[in-house]
């Protein structure tokens, strides 16, 4: 009762106070501080209930004099409560983690099982790979023991054979043996040709007794005994003449230079055509000329052969590509990327051709550098060249040709990607040989650049203005990359 009393003393002493703001002021500060004393003395405001940081507990002591009322008995329930809330959540705080812990432990437990059974795998695995290699191994040591015994035996087989082969003597005698062989050759071949001139004349006649036209009817199927030719000292030299025809028969059949192309068609190059010249295309010339040729049927056009015809074997007179004027070129997607080493200009052979003014003099032929390594490479090669002109410039001495500036690039060649000159030459038709074969610049070679594209640029031909015809373009060199190898052949 006297703290209802108290309050409506106080809420008295308000109300009075309320008429002066000073003593307002001082009777707010003062009830606050009452009050905080009484909330303090009373147990409301427990200070031990507020989250302070609290050091390590220390385990609970039970007080030696027992409880003397029931405010202290309450006070020591209240403080065993709170002792067993703490062992309660120190419990499960332990539990938590002892599980925790158990399945951390199970999972490593786990991993380790399944490391186990890895290693377990690979180790069978390696110990089998290791009884195959060595099986492996052992095979092809035993193959190559075998195949240097059979090389073995050859060798000494040739060596036997060499022994027994007679001398032929001198470097100066061999060439008058073979001299002399060469004019009886040709003897034999006149005599031949007489024989069968005489033979068909004889035939129209009809004067061949039975045993000549026995002769000739074996000859012509080739059911003959074999002639044995031998030189002035007696040696049998057919086997030698039999060979030299056989590879120049068989050299017809290997495409005459019995070297890869890779710029035939038939082999997997292909033309670029917005790279190549224009085909020649014959019109008429006037308006009355195409009126003509539309009356009598057709327009009056002639079109040439398409460049394709230029990555064609057939070299025959006038299966040609032709493009109008003296300047040309082709642009050619080779079979596969190739280190180039060589080009070979086909024409028809002057013996047998109409009119060899339009073929091709001046070439130039250029590739494509692409990929990171000929970038970088041809870079080099220019800084290098620039570095060691300067030098010589700077010392006075000349320049050579090979380290002079190089050529304009040519207008009508894109200017990336970047192409550069492989080669540059000049067909020669006085040449005895119709098929003639240019090697690539020493430099280029020596670079180690593949190419995949290369565009021949024709810049002049021997005298015709109105067209240029060329019958076959080869490049040759080796394949970027091995093929693999057939089956070999079965003992």
């Amino acid at each position: 009762m006297w703290i209802v009393r108290t309050i409506l003393s106080v809420i008295a002493a308000i109300g009075q106070v309320l008429v002066h703001p000073l003593l307002l002021r001082y009777a707010v500060v003062g009830g606050t501080v009452w009050l905080a004393w009484y909330a303090l003395h009373s147990g409301l405001l427990d200070l031990r209930s507020l989250p302070f940081p609290r050091g390590p507990s220390l385990p609970y002591q039970p007080p030696d004099i027992p409880a003397a009322d029931l405010v202290a008995l309450s006070a020591r329930l209240q403080t065993l409560e709170k002792a067993f809330a703490g062992l309660s959540l120190d419990s499960e705080r332990s539990r938590a983690y002892i599980e925790g812990d158990s399945k951390h432990r199970a999972d490593v437990a786990s991993r380790l099982g399944s490391l186990e059974s890895r290693i377990q795998k690979e180790s069978s695995r390696a110990q089998d790979a290791e009884s195959k290699f060595r099986a492996v191994a052992s095979d092809n040591v035993n193959a190559v023991k075998k195949e240097m015994s059979q090389l073995s035996s050859q060798l000494q087989t040739l060596r036997d054979a060499e022994a027994r082969r007679p001398s032929i003597g001198s470097d100066e005698e061999a060439r008058a043996k073979l001299k002399a062989l060469e004019e009886r050759v040709g003897s034999v071949e006149g005599g031949v040709k007489d024989a069968l001139e005489i033979g068909k004349n004889a035939a129209k006649a009809g004067a061949i007794s039975g045993s000549v036209a026995q002769w000739w009817n074996g000859l012509a199927t080739g059911k003959t005994k074999g002639v044995t030719i031998k030189s002035s000292d007696g040696q049998d030299v057919t086997s030698l003449i039999n060979q030299l025809v056989d590879n120049a028969v068989m050299r017809t059949s290997k495409d005459t230079l019995a070297r890869v192309d890779f710029a035939l068609h038939s082999g997997g190059a292909r033309i670029i055509p917005s790279l190549t010249s224009e085909t020649l295309e014959v019109r008429p010339s006037g308006l009355r000329n195409q009126i003509i040729g539309l009356v009598t049927g057709g327009n009056g056009y002639a079109i040439g052969r398409p460049p394709v015809t230029a990555l064609h074997h057939e070299t025959h007179t006038g299966h040609c590509w032709p493009f109008g004027g003296t300047h040309g070129q082709l642009a050619v997607a080779l079979a596969a990327p190739v280190y180039i080493t060589d080009v070979t200009i086909d024409h028809v052979a002057k013996e047998v051709a109409m009119d060899m003014r339009s073929a091709p003099r001046q070439m130039e032929l250029w590739g494509l550098v692409e990929g990171n390594d000929n970038i970088e490479k041809v870079q080099n090669w220019r800084d290098q060249r620039a570095v060691h002109r300067q030098a010589l410039e700077e010392a006075g001495q000349p320049v050579p040709p090979n380290l002079a500036d190089e050529v304009a690039y040519p207008r009508t060649l894109p200017k990336y990607p970047e192409y550069i000159r492989v080669a540059n030459f000049t067909y020669d038709i006085h040449a005895a040989q119709h098929i003639q074969t240019f090697p690539v610049r020493d430099e280029i070679r020596e670079l180690g650049i593949d190419f995949g594209v290369v565009i021949l640029l024709v810049k002049s031909n021997w005298g015709k203005d109105e067209f240029t015809c060329l019958y076959r373009m080869r490049v040759h060199g080796e394949r970027v990359g091995e093929v693999p190898l057939p089956y070999p052949e079965e003992e």
